[in-house]
């Protein structure tokens, strides 16, 4: 083979895998991090808006069994931290006088929450997310508030917002495994409940339901990272409705940090948010793939009566160590349900129940073992038997005293 060959030939033997390459579910573990900061700055007519995220975190802390829909799911519990400083400037008319108010607003967010995944696909199950607000209004603003909007709305100035929310089904942005030029899109029911605190007041909002509905596509792919444009993206979506703007959202996916890298909002040509990946810890997109368990229990008695307590107890395996089972989810199939590596049941009445154990791991495998169970009549009134028996040797003795006196 001729030397001017090769380097010709080693580049589209590199080309030709990425072409074909997709994306396949990142392996997350317990302990993985990732860390984002980012900046918003958008311009209406008469107002603008300023704001830097720093610190927003992300970890994996643990796996957990979740029931969605009926059905049992393994999670992810993501703890969420994160800090937003910004302004709010412009000017507006106030109706109630015909003139101009100046809009000069300070504040600070402080967000922590948790959101739970999905194993299987990372699909966003739900969250709880408290805000913590510190907000310097004006005084001509901060009375202009309270007196047309507010206090009429039975509202005030909040300290503290708490939002509840889950997602049925699952809400999948990452159609895994994603491949060059695909497109999909997704569909999911969102219902959430919030509070309200401040001024030492606790006003709970009513429970909201409402479908999100979203387009991808994954419309370029190089080595590391694969290029998105979503017509979703929680909460910035949401503020672009409310400013009545057209924001244009892609985003970029590492596949070796196994998370989103970037977020950018666009607002024609002109980016208004760009949110970056800044650092990441102990993830490796070449760690082994995780053994999931394989579920198995015992319980006695074997032969269980209807006022027998049956104990339960886990006997699951896991190949890579029965320490990573993190999590046991009992169903005894009559509606009652508990969990842990051992437990104990009564079942109110005769009959047969599949009972069902599921395991989890601290990697994200999941397995469910179900076995029938069946319990027999009570056999008696409890309490009674000794009674009933002291009775009859008693009556025994009297016979035969009887007979020896006659």
């Amino acid at each position: 083979m001729k030397t001017k060959f090769v380097i010709p030939l080693a580049l589209i033997l590199l080309i030709v895998p990425l072409s074909n390459t997709q994306l396949e579910v990142p392996n997350w573990r317990i302990g993985d991090y990732w860390e984002y900061s980012g900046s918003f700055n958008i311009k209406m007519e008469n107002i603008s808006i300023q704001a830097q995220l720093t610190d927003l975190r992300l970890e994996v802390a643990s796996t957990e069994i979740s029931r969605v829909n009926e059905e049992l799911l393994g999670t992810f519990k993501v703890p969420m931290d994160g800090v937003i400083i910004g302004t709010i400037i412009g000017k507006m008319l106030n109706p109630l006088t015909n003139k101009t108010l100046e809009i000069d607003v300070d504040f600070t967010i402080s967000l922590t929450g948790i959101l739970y995944f999905t194993t299987m696909n990372l699909s966003l199950v739900k969250y709880d997310i408290t805000a913590y607000l510190d907000i310097n209004i004006p005084p001509a603003l901060l009375e202009f508030l309270e007196t047309s909007l507010l206090t009429p709305l039975g509202l005030f100035i909040p300290e503290q917002l708490i939002e509840r929310a889950a997602f049925s089904p699952p809400l999948s942005f990452m159609d895994f495994p994603v491949e060059t030029n695909e497109n999909w899109a997704f569909s999911s029911n969102i219902t959430t409940s919030s509070e309200i605190i401040g001024e030492g007041q606790r006003k709970e909002l009513p429970p909201q339901t409402s479908e999100i509905y979203f387009e991808a596509e994954n419309f370029k792919t190089t080595a590391d990272a694969y290029h998105m444009t979503l017509s979703y993206i929680p909460f910035l979506s949401d503020i672009a409705d409310l400013m009545e703007i057209e924001l244009g959202n892609e985003w970029q996916w590492s596949a070796s940090k196994g998370m989103i890298e970037k977020i950018q909002g666009l607002q024609g040509n002109k980016e208004v948010l760009a949110i970056d990946l800044t650092n990441t810890y102990l993830y490796d997109a070449n760690r082994e793939k995780n053994n999931p368990p394989l579920a198995n229990f015992t319980y006695l008695p074997l032969d269980p009566k209807q006022t027998d307590n049956l104990n339960f107890e886990d006997f699951s395996t896991d190949l890579d160590g029965y320490s990573d089972i993190m999590a046991w989810y009992w169903d005894f199939g009559d509606g009652k349900n508990a969990t842990g590596r051992q437990t104990s049941h009564q079942y109110e009445s005769s009959g047969s129940y599949d009972v069902e154990l599921s395991v989890i791991d601290k990697y994200g495998g999941v397995d469910t073992i179900q076995k029938t169970v069946t319990v027999s009549g009570g056999g008696g009134t409890p309490g009674f038997g000794i009674t009933i028996v002291f009775l009859a040797v008693a009556l025994l003795i009297i016979i035969k005293s009887a007979k020896k006196s006659s």
